[in-house]
């Protein structure tokens, strides 16, 4: 099969956005001839990467944007990003046409970014269109907003641009069009429908590598302390303060420690809140670390506390998952949607007082039950062998069957 794989960011040594496109096109490249469109911020890594792996089925096709008009700095942050996005998709999709005319693909797969927010142009190509697994059909809960404090109103705005998206045309051509759209969760799959998609499936589009799986689970002492990890970007939608104030909440005489691994632009706030708090002793900031370490933090911790408030999944609690790390999250977006039953507890989302005091029970139901923490650190580690790249590679492949068994993408 010839298949085209679209997606900005592509990186073999990243999770989020570039390690997604780069496992779905390398994967896939081991049975297909694939080609990828992908942005060069990071093909030195990716040229690095191959000439120590070649993989003769893999041929990628960098595509920049040299405009005047695009802001986005790679080397400076995320500023200007999603202006760039719409302008690099312009010229990825002149070139997909190039190429389809070229190689005559069987399917087209728009991996990245996995985000409803701006409509797949790739159903133009006149080949059937997989797009996703898409996220960001989620939104923030209305009663935990007091999280983003000042920034309250950006988010509002968020909020409600998702909500008209099913009224956006382009959004709904694209939906419309596709022969079949992937949701990474419950909210997404509600808003694609609503836009009009036939043809929507739930997939989970984080996975694992063979080799990130441990050879043998942790052993972890029995000790008097419980010690939480919690790992993400330090922004406000991530939710750490509703993580902080639990902590808070059980007091200081809890025997519970948390480190938090991240970095980001309101780390100093969320120290500051800590302070305030009286968490000076029991929350360690340890900064961004490299992920040739995560493995250290993972075998270190007795649980992971997962508070995003809008992710579209979450690589970080997979990757947790593998070492045994029970997860507590709240029951919104992919992580609510994906996390078993018997893996973590799923904390339900209601106004801000009650959410953090039900994390704070959670959090001292696995400090309390070792047994039970044991048993779904067990659970947690099964689910995430069950979920190695070859496997979800497995899945689509039966995606791809069945789009290409049935008539031709209508135009």
């Amino acid at each position: 099969m010839r298949l085209l794989i679209v997606g900005h960011g592509c990186n073999p040594y990243t999770s989020s956005e570039p390690g997604l496109t780069w496992n779905w096109s390398w994967y896939m490249a081991a049975e297909h001839i694939v080609h990828l469109i992908a942005h060069p911020q990071s093909r030195g890594d990716v040229d690095a990467f191959l000439s120590k792996t070649p993989r003769p089925n893999l041929h990628i096709h960098w595509v920049d944007v040299d405009s005047p008009i695009d802001q986005w700095d790679p080397a400076a942050g995320e500023k200007g990003i999603q202006f760039h996005y719409m302008l690099w998709l312009r010229r990825a999709s002149k070139l997909a046409r190039e190429l389809h005319r070229r190689h005559g693909f069987d399917i087209v797969h728009h991996v990245g970014w996995a985000t409803v927010s701006v409509p797949s142009p790739f159903w133009k190509l006149g080949c059937p269109l997989v797009w996703g697994p898409l996220g960001g059909g989620q939104f923030s809960p209305r009663p935990l907003m007091g999280v983003y404090k000042t920034r309250q109103w950006k988010e509002a705005v968020r909020t409600m641009r998702v909500k008209f998206l099913p009224l956006y045309p382009a959004f709904r051509r694209s939906v419309q069009k596709a022969s079949r759209v992937l949701a990474t969760n419950r909210e997404t799959r509600a808003l694609l429908r609503a836009g009009g998609a036939a043809h929507v499936d739930l997939m989970f589009d984080n996975a694992l590598r063979s080799e990130f799986l441990p050879a043998q689970l942790p052993v972890r002492e029995r000790r008097e302390e419980l010690r939480i990890l919690w790992v993400g970007k330090l922004i406000r939608w991530k939710g750490l303060d509703l993580a902080l104030r639990a902590l808070a909440v059980l007091g200081p005489a809890s025997r519970t420690s948390m480190s938090v691994v991240g970095a980001g632009p309101v780390r100093n706030e969320f120290e500051e809140t800590a302070r305030s708090l009286g968490l000076g002793d029991r929350v360690d900031f340890k900064g961004r670390v490299d992920w040739s370490g995560m493995p250290g933090e993972f075998t270190a911790a007795d649980v992971l506390l997962f508070t995003s408030l809008r992710d579209s999944s979450g690589s970080v609690v997979l990757e947790a998952m593998a070492y045994g790390l029970p997860v507590i999250t709240l029951d919104h977006g992919g992580i609510g949607t994906f996390l078993p039953a018997d893996a973590g507890l799923k904390v339900e989302v209601s106004d801000m007082n009650a959410t953090i005091g039900r994390i704070a029970a959670a959090i001292q139901y696995l400090r309390d039950h070792a047994e039970e923490r044991h048993r779904m650190g067990c659970a947690a580690s099964t689910y995430a062998q069950e979920n190695t790249w070859e496997k979800r590679v497995a899945a689509m492949q039966h995606v791809y069957d069945e789009v290409r068994s049935v008539a031709p993408v209508r135009h």
